[in-house]
């Protein structure tokens, strides 16, 4: 005798099948709204995911000749370097200075 569990199984499984061919057959039935997709999503992996790595190389000691992955990780060094300088101050001012002027300009 069949348990209550194996049905269930066999339910959501076979919903799961209709389903999916529901989704393909609308994709199919409208490709076109698809391949309008394509340039936005384009964009996103571009303009969105790709500078990611860029903020990962901050927290890297990057070697071009090691590479992105071969490169060793060092963590906050970079920035307690850059904090701890006694020019750090004088940057912060004329970073501030220049956006003020872009607002008013």
């Amino acid at each position: 005798m069949k348990s209550a569990g194996y049905k269930n199984f066999t339910l959501n499984f076979t919903l799961r099948r209709i389903r999916y061919k529901k989704s393909i057959g609308r994709i199919l039935r409208r490709p076109w709204l698809y391949i309008l997709m394509i340039p936005g999503i384009i964009h996103i992996i571009i303009f969105e995911y790709i500078p990611v790595w860029g903020l990962a190389l901050a927290f890297k000691d990057y070697n071009p000749y090691l590479g992105f992955f071969g490169s060793p990780w060092v963590g906050l060094k970079h920035f307690y370097r850059f904090f701890s300088i006694s020019s750090f101050y004088l940057l912060l001012r004329n970073s501030l200075v220049f956006f003020a002027y872009s607002l008013i300009f």
